[in-house]
Formats: structure tokens, C-alpha cells, sequence
């Protein structure tokens, strides 16, 4: 019971602090729902009542609660078992009120690691845009797709942006982090 009140607690209280300053945010709860750990497990019933509250809390607030998730450390891009998990889980938050989305492919290997992967793309890029596109394609229309890539951090080039910014459907958002450069 501690932990529930605890929850509801921390869900509302933040929720309406950060109403004052943002519109929107997305929450990578990891300890709660283990977006870090990609598998075919459903997320389970208390899990998701919890991430409702936010969002319920959310709206109450004005602020749109999103949901992100990881899945790079052991998705395998080209596997339609892993792309319909991926649809599955994020569907699951569309149906409790979620309508953005964050695809945190950061902190993930440089390289495809599964032998299905390097056959059926040409490069990690190529892999995330194709993941990303499915991604958008599972979710409703009006849901808002963020991509956090790989290669996030600095303002130079790299081969890895480069695909991704000629591929990259430009209704799906992409993060980065800009350091230094010229002013």
C-alpha cells in the first residue's frame, strides 16, 4: 500500500509542478515498467493502471504524459516477432490515453549485432528509420512519434545522421543534444 500512495503522491505533485513549466513530457520509468529490457512479456495490469494515473493526472494538469521506451540493447530490427512485441506494448499505452511517444535508440552498439540485421539493412541508420517508420505505422493517427538516435550529442556530422536525415520520415521527431560549434 506504501508504494501505491507513494505513486499516487509523486504522480500528482509532479504532474502539476510541471504543468507550470512544460506542456508536455514523456516518462522512461524504468525500475516501474522495464522499457530498458526488451522481451515479448506484456507489461502487467498494476503497471499500467500506475502509468494511467500519470496520464489521467497529466491531462488534469494540462500536460500531455508520454511514454518512451529502449529496445536497441536486444531488439532485432528486422524481426517481425520483435516489431509486433514493440507495436503490442506501445499500443497498450495508446489504449490508457498515451498519444506521444519516445523511441530511445540511444546507448545502444554502433553496429547491427544480429546476423538477420546485417543481411536486411545496410547500416545501424538504415535499421533505426525502418524500425521508426513501423513504429509510426502501428500507432493511431494524430500519436506523436519521437526518435532519440544513436548519434545524439555534438553538432558534427556523422554517417549515422546523415542517413537518418534523408530517410527519416519528417513527421517523426528526432532529439539531439547540440554541444559547442560555433557561435
Amino acid at each position: 500500500l506504501g508504494g501505491r500512495l507513494l505513486w499516487r503522491a509523486s504522480a500528482t505533485g509532479w504532474t502539476a509542478w510541471l504543468a507550470a513549466l512544460v506542456a508536455c513530457f514523456y516518462l522512461v520509468p524504468l525500475q516501474i515498467l522495464q522499457t530498458h529490457i526488451f522481451s515479448d512479456t506484456p507489461y502487467d495490469t498494476a503497471a499500467l493502471d500506475r502509468f494511467a494515473e500519470l496520464v489521467r493526472c497529466g491531462a488534469g494538469a494540462g500536460v500531455d504524459v508520454g511514454f518512451a521506451i529502449s529496445p536497441g540493447l536486444s531488439i532485432e530490427y528486422a524481426s517481425r516477432a520483435d516489431r509486433a512485441t514493440l507495436a503490442r506494448k506501445l499500443v497498450a499505452f495508446e489504449a490508457i490515453g498515451a498519444r506521444f511517444f519516445s523511441l530511445a535508440l540511444d546507448d545502444v552498439p554502433t553496429q547491427l549485432v544480429h546476423s538477420g540485421d546485417r543481411a536486411a539493412f545496410d547500416s545501424l541508420a538504415a535499421a533505426h528509420v525502418d524500425l521508426a517508420h513501423a513504429v509510426r505505422d502501428a500507432l493511431a493517427p494524430g500519436a506523436v512519434l519521437w526518435l532519440v538516435p544513436t548519434d545524439y550529442l555534438g553538432v558534427a556530422a556523422t554517417d549515422y545522421l546523415e542517413i537518418l536525415g534523408a530517410r527519416l520520415d519528417p513527421a517523426i521527431e528526432s532529439q539531439a543534444l547540440a554541444v559547442g560549434g560555433d557561435e
